[in-house]
């Protein structure tokens, strides 16, 4: 049971991608090293607070954190052409959504499930 939510997670998250039309190439990607800021949106449907983080490939960074059923908006200098996050929910379980491609200027949305 628990390996089919982390197949339905990767899935939304896909769907929210797609939807958002977010999509790059890695010719648009600015130089590492040149700060630009991004905005992330993370909307939790779930009950528990959770702490969004950057993964260690891509600049690990605390975000902050996002209260059950809330959605919290994170302001950030970025200076990859990557990002991926994570977000570690109070009961400890961990939310790992694949690396994507950023731009200046973008704002990326994730979205915790509840369950």
């Amino acid at each position: 049971m628990f390996a089919r939510r982390i197949d339905y997670r990767r899935v939304a998250f896909a769907a929210v991608m797609v939807a958002a039309g977010c999509a790059t190439t890695a010719t648009d990607s600015p130089d590492r090293g040149e700060a630009y800021d991004l905005v992330i949106v993370i909307r939790n449907q779930n009950w528990t607070r959770a702490t969004i983080y950057t993964t260690p490939a891509y600049g690990s960074r605390r975000l902050g954190t996002v209260e059950g059923n809330s959605v919290a908006t994170f302001r950030l200098k970025w200076e990859l052409p990557r990002i991926q996050l994570e977000a570690e929910r109070q009961d400890g379980s961990v939310i790992r959504w694949r690396g994507a491609l950023v731009k200046p200027g973008q704002t990326w949305t994730f979205t915790i499930r509840a369950g």
